[in-house]
């Protein structure tokens, strides 16, 4: 069985829904899947057939380097349903 190194914390992250993530964006969830093919996106995580979600961490790290991210403006999430 392997070690865990008590000393290190594990990492958590926020799971954001696409339909959530299109909404903060403004955008079609289908626009969001172009640019992720195109490679302008952060890739998406799968749980499930029909359900997708994204990191928040990426999606900042993602908003820093486009749009308003540049005036240091976090990432505009949208409220949940």
């Amino acid at each position: 069985m392997p070690q865990i190194d008590s000393a290190v914390e594990p990492v958590q992250d926020i799971l954001i829904p696409l339909k959530r993530v299109a909404r903060s964006l403004d955008l079609d969830p289908s626009t969001i899947a172009k640019m992720e093919a195109r490679g302008d996106f952060i890739k998406s995580i799968n749980l499930g057939i029909r359900k997708k979600v994204y990191l928040w961490s990426e999606l900042q790290a993602w908003w820093r380097t486009r749009l308003g991210g540049q005036n240091g403006q976090p990432f505009p999430l949208a409220p949940e349903d």
